[in-house]
C-alpha cells in the first residue's frame, strides 16, 4: 500500500501549486505528458495517478476561476 502515502503527498503538492490561484482570478494547470510519466508506481502509471489527483483538485475549483490547462 506503498501507492496511498505517494498519492496523498501529490494531492498535497498539487494543491499547493492551485491555492494561491484560488484568490486569483485566472490560473493555469500544466500537466506533465512525457513518456516518463508511463513509468510506474506500485503497478499503476505516474501520468494514471496524476489524472485522478487532477480530478480530485479539479472539484474544489470554484466555477468563477478562469483556468487554463496544457499537457
Amino acid at each position: 500500500m506503498k501507492l496511498f502515502p505517494k498519492l496523498i503527498a501529490g494531492a498535497a503538492a498539487l494543491f499547493m501549486l492551485v491555492a494561491p490561484a484560488l484568490a486569483a482570478d485566472r490560473a493555469i494547470i500544466i500537466l506533465d505528458a512525457s513518456g516518463s510519466m508511463w513509468a510506474q508506481i506500485d503497478g499503476q502509471s505516474r501520468i494514471a495517478i496524476a489524472r485522478d489527483t487532477l480530478n480530485s483538485v479539479l472539484k474544489g475549483i470554484p466555477a468563477a476561476l478562469e483556468l487554463g490547462f496544457m499537457a
